[in-house]
């Protein structure tokens, strides 16, 4: 231990005199002060070297000017150089002070090269989480990934060789070549030199303020246009966001009441009859008492509509669900209101549209009040569950799901142990099929008795993990490698998940049930792997990939003849539309959304996204806007014409904007104050 220490000490003082320091007399330093210079070199060639590598000319410009390129890189190194700049200018000035205290300057000498190796190893790190999220690292990013248990399988997945070479691997490079040229390159300082220092200031200033006006004319409407900031600044000033508070949305909150007719809550009276839609082929189904009264709501993890057969999806994904589509209404414009798990378990098991945050209510506040569909139907015999695959302990989820009126919550937790497994499929959870098991062996403990029932699998999460044994479909066979390595295995997953579907349907038809349960399938949010856009997973995007996912009820007694119906809906309306199916009166004042069956149903749909600016969606009719609320700005896009979101038409569109930024003005103005409410119910509940 001794010798270590001493290994260290040396170490340490070999790197507090990393710059040839004059003799020191009465505690003062002789000379001259420290100069900054090499170590903000290399740091800039660092950074500029990570954004290289991500701006891969041969990937980027392969039929394109490599004049394009030169300044495609200038602009996104441009924010870098300053950073470097005013750093080392900084740490510069206080060195003019410092120099003469041998300890003090030391201690800053010490402090400057750590900020720099770190700031090396940072900028490194930054590029491979944009080129995959593209976003900027953020504190919202960290925050929602929450503990490291849960996300211990996606980050596996990521980490390759190279990866791990370059992470720590060029830190230690750059402070070799940092500690070499400013102990063996120091040039004498004089008039001539500090004239060409200043120059060179002047240049990096010139070139940065050149480089943003760039920025500003031609990457402002670029998809991944924020690989362009700085990733530590951006990390500062989200992290100051959060102790200060968010920054202001670009949003008109002051907007005519009636707009709040869209979410705000209201009765949902029993009716004798469903009512029949212009949309569905089958034609009115009316209730009758031996109508169905079971219901299941599965929710397929990180599934949206883009990538499933029965949505049409190219990829053969869902065979069992295309053949049972001839007994469900399947619903083509069904929507998430934000991509992330835990906002979505808030809008399906209470019907609240989530906040418009990162931050989810089943960690902040699991005991927000609300009612949710096992609380309706207790009072008319039901019992109820809820069962997942998933580690639900992430985002204070178990915590949250205590206090909806559950008789039965299991996670995968449980079902390990029911089925006495040494450990789990990966971090997020265990198999699917052993939480249809699990639901199919709960449906049997009481038979005769109505049930409600809300399952949510997993193997759909990222990094999509196939059953063991499993041989994976190449679903690219013969087709063009797909934008991302990892969605023929996602697509598998889908496929998986397919079958566990096909293994519930089974049982219910073996326990003669069909007839007597409803199951809706849903999906929390989609899946993006980089087509039609250049983004990737969930969480940060509103693109149709992010948000749009499949709603499909399943009945063979009320849809003997199946049928597509274009009703817009999204995850608030589950709770309104089960209810209406079942005929049963619901509190005042209860949900935010509406049944899918209801004549008074909003034409409009709501969505967002916070991990990366304040991106705000809504859909009405073939009108979709996409609204960054950080920023100000508007992408329209005509859904009929234009699904794939490919034609900006706003600029054609003022008016229309303008009246749909008046309603996401609405949503986010009432939304705040409701969830305040809700929450402030909550602590005295």
């Amino acid at each position: 231990m001794s010798t270590l220490s001493g290994s260290l000490a040396t170490g340490l003082a070999r790197l507090q005199e990393f710059d040839r320091s004059e003799p020191v007399q009465a505690g003062f330093r002789r000379g001259r002060a420290r100069s900054t210079f090499w170590f903000g070199f290399w740091l800039a060639v660092v950074l500029t070297w990570a954004k290289l590598v991500y701006w891969n000319p041969f990937y980027h410009y392969k039929h394109d000017p490599w004049i394009e390129f030169a300044r495609d890189i200038n602009v996104v190194s441009s924010a870098d150089l300053v950073f470097v700049l005013c750093a080392s200018l900084i740490f510069q000035a206080i060195f003019l002070v410092t120099w003469r205290w041998k300890r003090l300057d030391r201690g800053v000498w010490v402090t400057w090269v750590i900020f720099c190796t770190f700031s090396a190893f940072y900028g490194i790190i930054s590029e491979p989480i944009f080129n995959e999220m593209r976003t900027p690292l953020t504190f919202s990013l960290i925050r929602v990934a929450g503990d490291m248990k849960s996300m211990s399988s996606s980050l596996a997945s990521a980490v390759t060789p190279l990866l791990l070479v370059s992470v720590f691997g060029g830190p230690l490079l750059y402070l070799l070549l940092a500690t070499i040229t400013h102990r063996y390159i120091q040039p004498r300082r004089g008039p001539l030199l500090r004239s060409i220092q200043g120059l060179g200031i002047m240049l990096i200033l010139l070139r940065g303020s050149m480089m943003w006006a760039t920025y500003e004319w031609t990457w402002r409407w670029k998809f991944d246009r924020r690989i362009a900031e700085n990733p530590h600044w951006v990390m500062l000033k989200s992290c100051a966001a959060e102790l200060v508070g968010a920054p202001p949305m670009h949003l008109e909150m002051n907007v005519p009441r009636g707009y709040d007719a869209d979410f705000a809550p209201l009765r949902m009276p029993a009716k004798d009859a469903m009512p029949a839609s212009a949309t569905q082929p089958a034609g009115p189904v009316h209730r009758t008492k031996n109508g169905p009264k079971n219901v299941i709501v599965m929710v397929l993890e990180s599934t949206g509509a883009q990538h499933m057969g029965v949505y049409g999806s190219p990829f053969d994904t869902t065979p069992r669900l295309n053949r049972e589509a001839a007994h469900s209404l399947v619903f083509d414009h069904f929507y998430a209101h934000d991509s992330l798990t835990a906002l979505s378990v808030q809008a399906i098991s209470l019907s609240t549209y989530p906040d418009i945050s990162f931050w989810s209510d089943t960690e902040r506040h699991p005991d927000i009040a609300g009612t949710s569909e096992a609380k309706v139907l207790k009072p008319y015999g039901y019992r109820s569950a809820f069962m997942t695959s998933a580690d639900f302990t992430w985002a204070g989820q178990m915590e949250y799901l205590k206090h909806r009126g559950f008789d039965t919550i299991t996670d995968c937790t449980d079902l390990a142990k029911a089925n006495h497994l040494n450990q789990k499929l990966f971090s997020w959870g265990v198999e699917d099929k052993y939480l249809i098991d699990g639901m199919v062996k709960w449906i049997d403990q009481e038979p005769g008795k109505p049930f409600f029932m809300i399952g949510w699998t997993t193997q759909t999460h990222h990094p999509y993990v196939m059953p063991p044994g499993r041989e994976e479909i190449d679903f690219f066979k013969g087709r063009p490698k797909p934008a991302h390595a990892m969605l023929n295995r996602y697509l598998n997953t889908i496929r998986c998940a397919d079958e566990q579907l096909g293994r519930l349907f089974d049982a219910l038809r073996e326990r003669k049930l069909e007839n007597d349960t409803i199951v809706i399938i849903t999906g929390d949010h989609g899946e993006a792997f980089g087509s039609p856009h250049a983004t990737f997973f969930h969480g940060s995007q509103v693109f149709e990939e992010n948000n749009h996912v499949p709603c499909i009820i399943w009945s063979p007694a009320l849809y003997p003849h199946g049928g597509h119906v274009a009703t817009l809906g999204g995850h608030v309306d589950i709770n309104p539309t089960v209810a209406d199916l079942l005929g049963v009166d619901v509190p005042d004042n209860c949900w935010q959304g509406r049944s899918l069956f209801d004549s008074a149903h909003s034409p409009r749909v709501y969505f967002f996204a916070a991990l990366n600016e304040y991106l705000m969606g809504v859909r009405e009719g073939q009108w979709k806007l996409m609204y960054n609320a950080s920023l100000g700005e508007d992408q329209l896009f005509n859904m009929l014409a234009d699904p794939e979101e490919q034609h900006d038409v706003a600029a054609q569109n003022p008016e229309r904007c303008a009246e749909l930024r008046k309603r996401l003005g609405a949503w986010a103005s009432y939304q705040g104050q409701h969830l305040t409410k809700l929450r402030e119910i909550g602590k005295w509940q």
